[in-house]
């Protein structure tokens, strides 16, 4: 049984991604460039991938399919039940309707009746509010940090 699952990332209204270190747990945001956005979700959701970014605060590594933030977590867990959810009441609603015709006449009878469709519940995505100061890290990254920071920033990778 495979289902699609459609999401929608938001960014701030500078075009600043939210990341969180998966060391640490702070987060930032990294500028992505709207053509590359489509590319760079793609990247960030590649488990398979070896490719590594780096924390601006703490400086650990990690691949890039690691620095979903807690509430993008979130996000993703609902839309993939929602549809999986869906998709279960149909296979068992036609189930159902097929064991009905089956049992329409004879000495064991069965009907069934739908209540209606199964709907699916799309959660809304994260919002992403203008809550962090914009710096250029030293290898020329454009990331946000937060406001609180005054330690040293490490180069994120770039996106």
């Amino acid at each position: 049984m495979d289902a699609e699952v459609s999401l929608t990332f938001r960014t701030d209204d500078d075009g600043y991604f939210r990341r969180e270190c998966p060391t640490c747990e702070r987060e930032f945001k990294v500028w992505v460039q709207p053509a590359r956005m489509q590319e760079f979700l793609a990247r960030a959701n590649d488990t398979s991938s070896t490719e590594e970014r780096t924390c601006p605060y703490c400086g650990s590594s990690a691949r890039m399919a690691s620095w979903w933030t807690k509430a993008q977590v979130r996000y993703i867990d609902k839309a993939i039940l929602s549809g999986a959810s869906t998709q279960i009441t149909e296979t068992i609603d036609k189930s159902f309707e097929e064991m009905a015709r089956r049992f329409r006449s004879g000495p064991l009878r069965m009907s069934f009746r739908r209540d209606g469709r199964a709907t699916r519940t799309v959660p809304e995505p994260v919002n992403d509010p203008n809550d962090m100061r914009a710096i250029v890290t030293p290898n020329g990254g454009r990331i946000k940090v937060l406001e609180t920071w005054n330690g040293p920033v490490h180069d994120h990778g770039g996106e």
